[in-house]
């Protein structure tokens, strides 16, 4: 890990350069904090669990894992807190103190998604552990400290763009969800609409592959529709896919069960044919929008009527037929492609947005990697050094 570092820059284990205080901790169970209700966080290895009457820690300090399965999701999942002020911290994460030599928030920045796998105890089936003694043993680079305070300052300023950016999405969202009330939800938007059935609007595609492999492999989630080998980062359909029911540009689908009752109905837009498991339906609207059709049916009013057409217990079940047969009200052809202009400008923005997030993430993990090694320097004053 250290080939390539600069002169100044020093590689030593967690244990000499860190302080671990452990000692800090306040381990209670769930049955106790319910009687310390408050105003200070409790932590454990992954965020805030509760909050409680007192508190054990003052000023800033790094939390890295125990325990965990977080420590195998390296990418999606941080390795690492860093929190400042009045808190407390369970005893399933380490506390890490500020020292001359590292400060908290370097020791947050280096492992924050550092892979620490090699380092783990196996706890049983599908439980990893850090305990002290691996933790002390860690290789850690440290830069002279005024270094490690510009590097973080510098990371903390693309933290401060993401949060942003997560900010006016969120808000996005709520403006969106919003707009869907509006226009669909609310029994007043609903007032000149007219009953129609839905087999009038929609109809079936029975379309099946006759071969293997024949188009690619979709895969529909309450994110949308994929390809199976993007979602899944391979194919893991059954050997011969032969007979799998084929849909086109334009087709919706939605899978014919579901746990919890809700049904989610994705429209195929970014590829002109594709193949979907049996269990699931396949149709294409006629005689309505599509693109109206497509938030229409994913509408929270939509989900009421569908919840009188479902059936079993725990588990639901839909039948195209079922879905075909509902009578539903719905607006003229012209203000159905209203409507769908504003959501689906709506939905356009805030896609944007996501994609504008996701560079930021990529950018700043890339300019970490740089960073933490030493491969990209960031200037420090003489008045800084001082």
């Amino acid at each position: 890990m250290a080939r390539g570092k600069p002169r100044d820059w020093i590689e030593v284990a967690v244990g000499q350069a860190c302080s671990i205080r452990n000692d800090l901790r306040l381990p209670i169970s769930k049955e106790e904090r319910a009687g310390m209700s408050g105003r200070y966080p409790y932590y454990g290895p992954t965020g805030e669990l509760d909050r409680l009457s007192e508190y054990r820690l003052e000023g800033t300090f790094a939390l890295i894992g125990e325990d965990g399965d977080h420590f195998l999701d390296v990418e999606n999942k941080p390795q690492t807190l860093l929190v400042s002020g009045r808190f407390n911290v369970n005893n399933h994460a380490h506390v890490i103190a500020s020292t001359d030599a590292c400060s908290a928030e370097w020791f947050f920045n280096y492992f924050r998604h550092r892979s620490l796998v090699s380092s783990l105890t196996r706890q049983g089936a599908g439980r990893y552990k850090l305990n002290k003694a691996a933790l002390e043993r860690l290789p850690i680079l440290l830069p002279p400290k005024a270094e490690q305070d510009a590097i973080n300052s510098l990371i903390r300023e693309w933290d401060r763009a993401i949060d942003a950016s997560e900010e006016l999405i969120a808000a996005r969202e709520k403006r969106h969800r919003w707009l869907l009330q509006q226009l669909i939800e609310h029994k007043a938007a609903r007032a000149h609409w007219e009953t129609q059935e839905l087999s009038a609007l929609i109809l079936e595609r029975s379309e099946r592959s006759t071969g293997h492999d024949e188009h690619p492999v979709l895969t529909s989630s309450r994110r949308g529709l994929f390809l199976q080998s993007e979602y899944f980062s391979k194919q893991v359909t059954s050997q011969d896919n032969t007979g799998y029911k084929i849909m086109r540009r334009g087709d919706f689908t939605f899978r014919s069960m579901s746990d919890d009752g809700r049904f989610v109905f994705n429209r195929l837009e970014k590829y002109d044919t594709g193949i979907i498991s049996p269990a699931y339906g396949v149709f294409y609207a006629k005689e309505v929008c599509p693109e109206f059709l497509t938030h229409f049916l994913n509408s929270s009013y939509f989900a009421q009527l569908l919840a009188r057409e479902t059936q079993g217990g725990t588990r639901k079940a839909l039948r195209f037929s079922a879905l075909a047969g509902m009578e539903v009200d719905l607006p003229k052809r012209t203000d159905q492609e209203w409507i769908a202009s504003i959501l689906d400008e709506s939905r356009r923005e805030i896609g944007l947005l996501q994609m504008q997030l996701e560079m930021l993430r990529r950018q700043k993990r890339g300019l970490m990697q740089k960073l933490l090694t030493g491969d990209w320097r960031v200037p420090v004053t003489e008045a800084e050094v001082a």
